[in-house]
């Protein structure tokens, strides 16, 4: 056998060993001696579709919703180190993209598969790009198409790490803007860009990495971000602030179902917004469906159930 040969055969053999003495389970579920289950690969199989509001007529295809089983992989994968999803998760965004017009709208251009870039403190913490398997996977898919498409970490993020799930839409799109800035040495005359990310909340840095891009002067292809999950339709917020407020306008914009629950008085849920807010937003919302519990608190949180 050549070189090659023997990496591969010691390393086949070395997952088996690791695998005796070490068996793993699903990242979504725990099923024994899976990496990632029949029944929680199904659970990828979506196709969903809303506008990035980038102003350029961007789209974004989601493949799940970040929830129960979804979340768990997702993040097993992402913070977790569990780089075994890496095959997985690359195949489940190639069969989006087969689902999607991007290949026919990617063709004549010569297009970089760019990664939405993670913070600094982020790409510290977990030691690798997450992303860049994912992006390859992507590129060489559309290389099959007929596509001239290579993978590219064109954009640079200086931007703090918080978690998708603790900043609301405002906050988000004022932490980022700025910060996402273009590599432009990367990127050559007439290259189109196709961005692909993990998780989509608010959809903030989304829309700054197409208005960078299209600063920058380069063309985004028109249905040109996909992400692995989406918020829930059912949406319980924790918190009365004006953030808490601001990411309940927010989701209930997007068609979301929302409550809100805070150990604080019915008086002080809004508290710092406006008396305009508080006046005639708040009675509003409650009308367009948000329930509010307040002086209550999570005393559980279960897959698709809250214990209030």
């Amino acid at each position: 056998m050549d070189g090659p040969s023997v990496y591969k055969w010691w390393h086949a053999m070395w997952a088996q060993v690791c695998n005796l003495l070490f068996p793993r389970g699903c990242a979504g579920c725990d099923a024994p001696d899976e990496v990632l289950c029949a029944a929680c690969w199904a659970l990828f199989a979506q196709c969903r579709e809303r506008d990035a509001d980038s102003g350029g007529g961007a789209r974004i295809w989601s493949a799940s919703i970040y929830q129960g089983a979804v979340r768990r992989a997702i993040l097993d994968w992402k913070d977790h180190d569990d780089t075994e999803l890496d095959g997985p998760f690359g195949r489940i965004m190639v069969s989006l993209l087969n689902k999607t017009p991007i290949p026919s709208s990617c063709l004549g251009h010569r297009v970089l598969v760019v990664p939405v870039p993670s913070s600094r403190a982020s790409m510290r913490r977990r030691g690798r790009a997450h992303m860049a398997p994912l992006a390859k996977s992507v590129a060489g898919a559309l290389r099959g198409y007929g596509v001239d498409a290579r993978p590219c970490n064109a954009l640079s993020s200086s931007t703090k790490a918080r978690s998708v799930q603790q900043v609301s839409s405002a906050q988000r799109a004022r932490r980022i803007t700025g910060h996402v800035r273009v590599k432009r040495d990367l990127i050559g005359n007439g290259d189109a860009v196709l961005l692909v990310d993990d998780i989509v909340t608010t959809g903030a840095t989304v829309r700054q990495c197409v208005q960078a891009f299209q600063q920058a002067g380069t063309k985004v292809v028109g249905i040109d971000d996909f992400m692995m999950a989406d918020i829930a339709e059912e949406v319980v917020i924790v918190g009365s602030n004006v953030q808490a407020i601001d990411a309940a306008m927010y989701l209930l914009a997007q068609g979301k179902h929302v409550q809100v629950v805070t150990p604080n008085a019915a008086s002080a849920i809004g508290a710092g917004h406006s008396f305009w807010v508080k006046t005639f937003t708040q009675p509003n919302m409650k009308a367009l469906g948000v329930r509010f519990w307040p002086e209550a608190t999570v005393t559980a949180v279960n897959d698709g159930s809250v214990t209030v």
